[in-house]
């Protein structure tokens, strides 16, 4: 059995994975749905960042316009 410690470690890692499945998808709702998500089960601004990463590697530049205003989400998500 595992540990409820490595279930959410791989539920934490499932929602970054959606994060940059969206971003490479350039999909903006999904996107938004993702770090409301990611939000709600507390992932720290670097995780979502490093999600944010993989996506540019995997998609390349034509993703950027999403991460900026996916940054943007995530700031105004992280004020309140």
């Amino acid at each position: 059995m595992f540990s409820g410690k490595v279930i959410l470690h791989l539920f934490l890692i499932v929602n970054q994975t959606n994060l940059t499945c969206s971003l490479v998808l350039r999909c903006d709702d999904c996107v938004k749905y993702h770090l409301g998500k990611c939000k709600e089960i507390s992932l720290t601004t670097e995780e979502v960042h490093e999600a944010m990463g993989v996506a540019t590697l995997i998609g390349g530049t034509i993703v950027i316009p999403h991460l900026r205003r996916a940054f943007e989400f995530w700031d105004e998500l992280m004020k309140g």
